[in-house]
């Protein structure tokens, strides 16, 4: 009859379905994905977060931040606070920052450290007051233009952790 199928013909399907299950055919690949795929290391990879002033650097902005205050007597978040500005206030700030470290120039002196060990004593010997009553006068400076926008230190970890001292206050007035 032309409708039946011949008794070997289910007998050849098994065949080749067993000899896939096996992995025996040349054409299919029999690799594990999993086996093949090189486990990489858990651990991220840590940038170096340089320090506003000297040559140190540190594994987290935290520590970057907590060494301004404590050996450089700037608190950053008072710092952002007193600019004003909020997030790009805080990013122009930690640029300008960043700017006058490598120009050794404070920014209310007349002429540039000649070393960067002059400069970081210059800036150790100010009080935490006094640098904020010194950054708010040039705050106008700071926050004016978009010349602080631009990082001056390539891909500054710090710049991306800018919540940790920017102004909690944002606009309150078109907050409503």
């Amino acid at each position: 009859m032309a409708g039946e199928m011949p008794e070997n013909a289910y007998s050849k399907w098994e065949d080749v379905d067993a000899h896939l299950l096996e992995g025996k055919d040349r054409g299919r690949v029999d690799s594990d994905p999993e086996e093949e795929y090189e486990e990489q290391p858990d651990e991220e990879e840590v940038e170096s977060v340089h320090s506003l002033f000297d040559n140190a650097t540190f594994t987290s902005a935290e520590e970057c931040v907590a060494q301004a205050k404590d050996t450089y007597n700037l608190d950053l978040k008072k710092a952002c606070s007193a600019l004003g500005g909020g997030f790009y206030g805080a990013v122009k700030l930690v640029n300008f920052l960043r700017q006058c470290k490598e120009d050794r120039r404070l920014p209310w002196a007349e002429e540039p450290c000649e070393t960067d060990e002059d400069y970081r004593a210059s800036v150790k010997s100010l009080s935490g007051e006094t640098v904020l009553a010194r950054l708010s006068e040039l705050g106008s400076t700071i926050l004016t233009g978009d010349t602080y926008l631009q990082p001056v230190v390539a891909s500054d970890p710090l710049l991306q952790h800018v919540a940790l001292f920017q102004d909690d206050v944002e606009d309150e007035e078109g907050g409503g």
